[in-house]
């Protein structure tokens, strides 16, 4: 039990220190520079970087696009509901540039990404299927394809359940830090 406090514990400085870390990095308003902080540190997170290393080589920068799409378009799901649009659109511009400069990013792939990504998310959280389920990781894996890059969808369920939660907390985010 006390492990288990003590391990939690670092892991929330270890997260805090890094949203520092990447605060002081990003370039922005205090509203954009945090939340670019905060998808940095989602492109950090053991269950992405594991997702992405279990990718064939020539997919893993394909991933890691389409996830920064990902984190910008949940963001965006938030900016939108509290902030005008000249806020939202200025937020998204500053995180693609600072993902240009700190992540993995190629202009022509970025934008064909990001394009689709706007097409299949919407309809992310719309349960589907005759059990009613909503399962936005195959959105997210669309978006790609559509785009015209091969991406292997994720087989461990536990990154799809990462995506949900991580699509309603960052949204959620948006909305609150706004």
């Amino acid at each position: 039990m006390i492990f288990q406090k003590v391990k939690s514990f670092l892991a929330k400085k270890k997260l805090i220190t890094r949203l520092k870390d990447h605060c002081a990095l990003a370039q922005g308003s205090d509203r954009e520079r945090l939340f670019i902080a905060a998808a940095m540190c989602e492109l950090e997170n053991e269950m992405v970087q594991k997702e992405c290393s279990n990718l064939p080589a020539d997919q893993q920068k394909i991933f890691m696009m389409t996830y920064e799409c990902f984190l910008m378009w949940s963001l965006k799901s938030g900016f939108e509901k509290v902030l005008s649009p000249e806020d939202t659109k200025s937020a998204i511009v500053a995180m693609q540039k600072h993902f240009a400069r700190h992540a993995f990013y190629e202009p022509e792939v970025f934008e064909k990404i990001w394009a689709k990504m706007q097409e299949t998310m919407p309809n992310a959280l719309i349960p589907k299927g005759s059990l009613g389920v909503a399962w936005p990781i195959f959105e997210v894996i669309q978006a790609a394809t559509l785009a015209g890059f091969e991406l292997s969808p994720p087989l461990d369920f536990r990154f799809g359940s990462h995506i949900f939660f991580t699509i309603n907390h960052l949204g959620e985010s948006g909305r609150n830090f706004a």
